[in-house]
């Protein structure tokens, strides 16, 4: 799905803010880290032999554990990949993130990955925040301080991701940004023709 050059600008401002919300930003002395590492086609979990995977954006620099980001794209719950967000991960690193892009299984075919019905969409996203909180050591994740950004319907599955989340408070997800997502899919169901088509099988 493409956006316009105004919710692009948003969607950097947004971003923006939320790098600097004191609940996830990065503790005082973590510096920002110029050249961050990249690790690109984590598998974290598979499907029926697909392999989902997610793109990770870690600081070069800095010691202590990192707050972090887990991004999730849109495109109606059938299209998109984890690639839009692939720009954002490495600023959220350059700032002293651990941030995080996903695929999840689409109710369409991409990538080699088959398409699933809902609820495989939440249960991808689920496990990749479970993966991240499992690999907290490994790549000096603070637990009680990560973050969802979701767009569309990525922002769905995010709001999803905290208001279902199993964690214990203390590490459960401290923010959610929701970038034009839907919130009321009975009514958007009932509304819109085309949304419609995206939540119907």
């Amino acid at each position: 799905m493409k956006i316009s050059r105004t919710c692009r600008a948003v969607r950097i401002v947004t971003i923006g803010l939320l790098l600097s919300t004191p609940l996830v930003s990065p503790s005082p002395g973590q510096s920002r880290s110029a050249n961050p590492r990249i690790e690109r086609n984590i598998t974290y979990r598979t499907v029926s032999g697909a392999r989902l995977q997610l793109d990770l954006a870690t600081p070069a620099t800095g010691s202590g554990l990192r707050p972090a980001i887990l991004f999730i794209h849109g495109g109606g719950w059938r299209s998109g990949n984890r690639g839009s967000f692939s720009s954002e991960i490495v600023n959220a690193a350059r700032r002293g993130f651990v941030a995080a892009t996903v695929t999840y299984r689409l109710t369409r075919p991409a990538g080699g990955v088959p398409a699933a019905a809902w609820p495989a969409q939440y249960e991808d996203v689920s496990a990749a925040l479970a993966w991240l909180r499992s690999h907290a050591g490994k790549y000096a994740v603070d637990p009680r301080r990560i973050a969802a950004f979701g767009e569309s319907a990525g922002a769905h599955l995010s709001l999803l991701l905290a208001f279902k989340d199993s964690a214990p408070p203390e590490t459960a997800i401290r923010a959610v940004v929701n970038f034009y997502g839907p919130v009321d899919l009975a009514a958007l169901h009932n509304d819109s023709g085309a949304t419609r088509a995206m939540l119907e099988p």
